[in-house]
């Protein structure tokens, strides 16, 4: 059964697009326009550090100056954990937004959480943060298991509609894997129904969607609330694709429509790329429905990836790196089996199969997992760094 997908139009005023500076990169192909921030990329030094990563880079963007995560971290008076409301989070949004305030020194100091009952209101903040004052944000997602900074938005003109952001996940893979990069796009489809999910745990901020962004007066402008309207729930256009044709079309028409192929990260990827065959990945999150990778190859190495909605076909979102293997599954699945078998002794009941959950083994989509049932009925994951792991 199809599941019916949140799809949302955002129109935000031409006021909001008037303030730019220097650090802004601004690229506009046709009826589209980018606005990517030139924030630089660090993974997170340890597992739980993702707040911390994105107080890092975000400082870093204001500072010109890197300060370790464990400082960012432990520090005291001024270090997340010391500002931190609620126990038992590794990164509060309070604790996220003091030290990362204290650090950059902005003028005001005007860096705050913001709970939103309503994803999209936080959508359109979040592209005004990038567009009107320059500044990136922090979003919490995957029901506030993780961090990631959302710094660079696309812009469909006349009438004017977000398409999706560029984001920066901290969490880091196996050095020359290659993804996700610094470079990563997600349509606000996917960033609702898939990342940007309220969150699931504590008191302050249950039930709501959570961000930490900029704003001078430390509130959000009630004139910026009137600049933009959305709709919401929609079908799908399209529908469920029944053939690697129609999956790879998908693919090359969502990286056209979000022009990625004009953007100054993925031009050069995607120039003289070719679709390899898409791989279907079974989503064991109730937030995102079965997909396909497309692995985009130049020269013999995978330059590029989309990912493709398997029950609706809609182009969800892209990455692009520096992979230096033709192969995009690290792990293949001779190998997990090896993997798993030494380490729980086991046979196993069945084949493979190619699964995906958000969790700390992965939190992009990109990096799918192997899972295996003995013949006991335990299953046993190899995630594509070769560690096995029991959800």
């Amino acid at each position: 059964m199809k599941k019916t997908l949140l799809a949302t139009t955002v129109l935000v005023t031409m006021l909001a697009i008037t303030s730019l500076s220097v650090s802004t990169n601004v690229s506009g192909a046709g009826r589209k326009i980018t606005f990517n921030l030139d924030v630089s990329y660090h993974p997170q030094a340890i597992g739980g550090f993702c707040g911390a990563a994105v107080a890092q880079m975000w400082i870093e963007y204001n500072t010109n100056t890197s300060v370790d995560q464990g400082e960012l971290f432990y520090g005291k008076p001024h270090g997340i954990k010391a500002n931190n409301l609620e126990p038992r989070w590794w990164t509060d949004p309070h604790g996220l937004a003091y030290t990362t305030s204290w650090y950059a020194r902005m003028h005001p100091p005007t860096i705050s959480d913001y709970s939103y009952d309503d994803p999209y209101v936080a959508v359109a903040y979040q592209a005004i943060s990038i567009i009107s004052y320059n500044q990136p944000s922090a979003s919490l997602v995957w029901d506030g298991g993780h961090w990631m900074l959302v710094k660079g938005v696309v812009l469909q003109l006349n009438p004017m509609e977000i398409k999706g952001f560029y984001v920066h996940d901290p969490y880091g893979f196996q050095e020359g894997w290659g993804f996700p990069t610094p470079d990563v796009f997600k349509t606000v489809k996917a960033w609702v129904n898939a990342h940007f999910t309220p969150h699931s745990g504590g008191e302050i901020w249950y039930g709501k969607w959570v961000t930490v962004e900029y704003h001078p007066e430390a509130t959000h402008p009630t004139e910026l609330v009137q600049g933009f309207s959305y709709t919401m729930e929609t079908e799908s256009s399209r529908g469920e694709p029944t053939t690697f044709k129609d999956v790879v079309d998908e693919a090359q028409k969502g990286l056209k429509e979000n022009g990625l192929y004009d953007s100054d990260s993925f031009g050069s990827r995607l120039k003289g790329a070719k679709p390899a065959s898409p791989i279907r990945v079974q989503s064991l999150s109730e937030n995102l429905n079965d997909y396909y990778i497309v692995p985009f190859e130049k020269r013999g190495e995978i330059s590029a990836a989309a990912i493709v909605d398997a029950e609706t076909g809609d182009f969800l979102e892209a990455t692009c790196g520096f992979a230096t293997t033709a192969d995009y599954l690290m792990i293949s699945n001779n190998q997990a089996e090896e993997i798993i078998q030494k380490y729980i002794g086991k046979e196993l009941a069945g084949p493979l199969e190619l699964v995906w959950m958000p969790c700390s083994h992965s939190w992009q989509p990109y990096y799918p997992f192997w899972l295996g049932v003995t013949v006991d009925g335990d299953q046993i994951f190899v995630d594509m760094n070769g560690v096995p792991f029991e959800a």
